[in-house]
């Protein structure tokens, strides 16, 4: 990643506004501001895991696969 590029939107793509070089992105049409109701998240918090996804349904796939249960507890999300 090279110094010009903002850390924050490396999965998505997102940009924090205030940030400086977050705002030379979204001025350069690199990036764009969003918010909760136009970009679900859903984070996978199960054993530390961390995985971000773009729907429920996704990250329950997931923890099926990949921890092998169907618990839907320990999700971190601001879409609901």
């Amino acid at each position: 990643m090279s110094s010009q590029q903002c850390q924050h939107n490396q999965l998505y793509r997102l940009c924090w506004p205030r940030h400086p070089l977050c705002k030379m992105q979204v001025q350069a049409g690199l990036a764009r501001v969003t918010n909760p109701s136009e970009t679900p998240i859903y984070i996978c918090a199960l054993e530390k895991c961390n995985r971000l996804f773009p729907s429920k349904d996704r990250l329950m796939a997931h923890r099926k696969a990949a921890h092998n249960t169907d618990d839907d507890g320990e999700i971190i999300t601001w879409n609901e």
